[in-house]
């Protein structure tokens, strides 16, 4: 029987048992076979220039490390303790909506040109400035504070986030910041309405002007570490300040029927969400292009 109590209470939720570690170091090690990885897979600043490009920069399908290692990243989907934790989250016939590397990138990788274009932005998303033939994966230098219903607004609260270190994560290596409990305030605009009082403690405002006090925790991790989230949970990193990137697998996964009237743990965590379920649009730091318009970054901040 897996406890999700932990789930119900804060909308988080960390796997007792994690993947394969060997497994997992396999699947890493064939990511790094992949292709060389440093300041190489950056476009140089004129080339950028001549052609900048915002959007479909993500790993999509045909274009996907994920897709291409399917076969190395079986150990996880096909596990018995993985699939138990995720009926008891999601019911059974849960679907993968999407599944990725994530990349967090050392700062001696990137040009300077491309620090000029980030600073201070909140989604420090690489895509634009990787080569295309390298954006199979996504690379990050730190993220704000945000939910992953940001990018699904169509999908309402019925689905959650998992992600497999396949890195050991310290304190150095972009960890996640999750804040449990966030959930609670519902679909709320991107940047988020958050005010650090002391250390770890924020106050949150939804898009109602709902306002509750909450706590980020620090999500460092060994080598085929699991947790997963509500969609509405805010989570992010810092920049990657090791000298090494950060590789994980990042999973989206959805409920098989959001009307289906069986119960599971995120259909019951819903029924406390006191915020909007869906919002038709959720975020405003983006321009037509994709380009950022707005600046600032809370969990750089920290």
């Amino acid at each position: 029987m897996i406890d999700v109590s932990y789930f119900l209470e804060t909308g988080v939720h960390h796997f007792e048992s994690g993947a394969n570690k060997k497994n997992s170091l396999e699947l890493l090690n064939k990511v790094h076979e992949d292709r060389s990885f440093g300041e190489g897979i950056f476009l140089e600043e004129q080339t950028f220039k001549e052609n900048p490009k915002f959007k479909g920069v993500n790993p999509k399908p045909g274009r996907n490390l994920a897709e291409k290692l399917a076969s190395y990243t079986a150990y996880i989907d096909e596990d018995t303790d993985v699939i138990h934790n995720l009926e008891a989250i999601l019911g059974k016939g849960y679907q993968i909506m999407d599944k990725k590397f994530v990349c967090g990138v050392p700062r001696f990788w990137i040009p300077k040109w491309v620090e000029d274009y980030i600073a201070e932005t909140g989604v420090k998303n690489l895509g634009p400035y990787i080569k295309p033939e390298y954006r199979d994966i996504t690379y990050f230098f730190g993220i704000d504070f945000h939910q992953d219903i940001i990018d699904w607004p169509e999908m309402g609260p019925y689905f959650i986030t998992m992600y497999v270190y396949l890195d050991d994560v310290n304190e150095n290596d972009a960890p996640l910041y999750v804040m449990p409990r966030t959930h609670e305030q519902g679909a709320t605009t991107f940047p988020h309405e958050l005010e650090n009082t002391q250390g770890n403690t924020w106050l949150y405002t939804n898009n109602d002007g709902s306002t509750k006090t909450y706590r980020h925790e620090l999500l460092t991790g060994k080598c085929g570490d699991i947790s997963l989230w509500h969609p509405f949970i805010l989570h992010g990193t810092q920049p990657d300040s090791n000298s090494k990137p950060r590789i994980s697998l990042r999973y989206l996964i959805k409920v098989k029927d959001p009307d289906d009237v069986a119960t599971c743990a995120l259909k019951n965590l819903n029924k406390l969400i006191f915020g909007h379920l869906k919002l038709k649009s959720t975020r405003k730091d983006l321009g037509v292009g994709g380009e950022a318009i707005i600046k600032g970054n809370h969990v750089n901040n920290i």
